[in-house]
């Protein structure tokens, strides 16, 4: 799922409204000039007879060879309903695609403008943004995709499908708070919240109470939350200083799997099931 949806499919969050926009025309001078030397690409892939669409699918990045993946991310491609969605080493982005005579065409992708704290990931996610636009091969095998274009072969592998907890009657434990681009971990225990029924169970980190909801696609309205006066410390103090905060009015919200996202203008609360 994807919120905050720029036109198209994906997982663009946490306020990041900015994007960059690509198309094939201006990304093959990067190809040309970088990592990847430009010249006939006509027998890509040609020997192998199994050629099918990717849509309806996703795939994480399992093997490449003539890029170089920073050491611990995770790559993943989404198609659905001619939208390909992908997270890079930083960044995220997408735009519409096709097959066309056994190539993936991008014809023009966006991606956020997250600051990367390593300017590692953002030269790979350029690169990567540069690959998936310059239309390469495209082959599928069971659940193998392998793409090629020049001197890059990226090597993919079918993700099991991720089944998104339930909103209501799981317990979601806030795990961080969104402000701006940025998502900071908490140093103590964590608040939660358990929504049923148009009523929500909140322990706010110190204080527990509830407040009365109602869901409308992607949006929460909260009614006023109730809680107790306990005295608290000030490290709990502080993480129910910022649930209160985002538990009014509307928000927005998403879920990947286990991972809730509640945004609030430009804060926000991260959450996890469990």
């Amino acid at each position: 799922m994807w919120f905050g949806r720029p036109g198209i499919d994906g997982d663009i969050l946490n306020g990041m409204s900015r994007f960059r926009v690509a198309t094939a025309g201006l990304i093959i001078g990067l190809l040309c000039f970088g990592t990847v030397a430009c010249g006939d690409d006509s027998s890509t892939a040609a020997t192998i007879a199994e050629v099918a669409n990717p849509d309806g699918k996703s795939y994480t990045l399992a093997q490449t060879s003539g890029v170089e993946v920073p050491a611990g991310v995770t790559i993943d491609l989404r198609f659905e309903k001619g939208a390909m969605s992908h997270t890079g080493a930083c960044n995220s982005g997408g735009g519409d695609y096709s097959v066309t005579n056994s190539k993936l065409v991008v014809p023009q992708m966006a991606m956020t403008e997250k600051a990367c704290a390593d300017e590692a990931l953002m030269k790979f996610d350029d690169t990567l943004m540069a690959f998936l636009i310059s239309s390469p091969g495209i082959v599928i095998v069971g659940d193998v995709m392998t793409l090629q274009n020049n001197d890059i072969t990226i090597t993919w592998r079918e993700s099991v499908p991720v089944v998104d907890s339930p909103l209501e009657g799981t317990t979601w434990s806030v795990t961080g708070t969104v402000e701006g681009d940025d998502t900071q971990s908490l140093q103590t225990d964590p608040a939660t919240i358990v929504l049923h029924g148009g009523t929500a169970d909140v322990f706010a980190g110190c204080n527990t109470g509830s407040a009365t909801y109602t869901v409308k696609g992607d949006v929460i309205s909260w009614g006023p939350l109730s809680l107790t006066k306990k005295a608290c410390d000030a490290v709990a103090s502080k993480l129910e200083g910022k649930v209160i905060a985002v538990l009014q009015g509307d928000n927005q919200f998403d879920i990947e799997a286990t991972k809730l996202v509640l945004i609030k203008g430009a804060g926000g609360l991260t959450l996890i099931a469990g």
